[in-house]
């Protein structure tokens, strides 16, 4: 795809879109003459295609990303209700340790069956 001022457009990896630095800081497109333009389009067109072959480990990193903060963010809450049963065993309330314990049960990760 290419803009009438500026140009072809960049696709990148995260799925923005964007402009080539030299067509959005030097002339405007029609004022480039046709060789400029080819090799312009030339270059847009050989990021773009190493933008696509890269946008799969690109979106893996970032399912990656998001389950290890699911993670930690479950561990956290873990370490909470751990702390939460910790204070029911000391004070010795046996109502308050049955649900503390069922609470740390309940927030754990469940065993798969395979």
């Amino acid at each position: 795809e290419i803009d009438p001022e500026l140009g072809p457009k960049l696709h990148n990896v995260d799925g923005s879109t964007g402009w080539l630095s030299t067509v959005s800081e030097g002339k405007k497109w029609r004022q480039r003459d046709s060789v400029e333009q080819k090799l312009l389009a030339y270059e847009a067109a050989r990021i773009n295609y190493r933008c696509r072959k890269q946008r799969p480990e690109f979106e893996r990193q970032v399912q990656e990303r998001a389950l290890q903060q699911k993670r930690a963010a479950a561990e956290r809450e873990l370490q909470g209700l751990r702390s939460i049963l910790a204070e029911a065993l000391q004070k010795g309330d046996s109502r308050g340790i049955i649900e503390a314990r069922c609470r740390v049960e309940l927030a754990r990760e469940p065993v798969p069956w395979t």
